[in-house]
């Protein structure tokens, strides 16, 4: 299980490690919508979880809901990996 912030949340806030991560691909890619960013954030969480040698890689399920819900059917559809959502 592996509970992810979404862009803009939790971890990627002003003052985190992850805020500077952030601040430096929002230089590097000046011109990726809110939501780009975002697929962007989700689709390196998930390959972050399918490196994990007790994780199968290539049948990894997701779900949310609110934004969260919207995230993962986006997700599920540009991922393959994404075995159920």
């Amino acid at each position: 299980t592996m509970a992810h912030d979404q862009y803009g949340f939790g971890a990627h806030l002003d003052g985190t490690e992850e805020y500077a991560f952030r601040a430096d691909f929002t230089k590097k890619n000046p011109n990726w919508s809110l939501f780009g960013r975002r697929m962007a954030s989700n689709l390196a969480a998930r390959a972050v979880l399918a490196s994990l040698p007790y994780v199968d890689g290539e049948n990894i399920g997701a779900i949310g809901n609110s934004l969260g819900g919207s995230a993962t059917m986006f997700l599920a559809a540009f991922d393959p990996k994404i075995r159920a959502a």
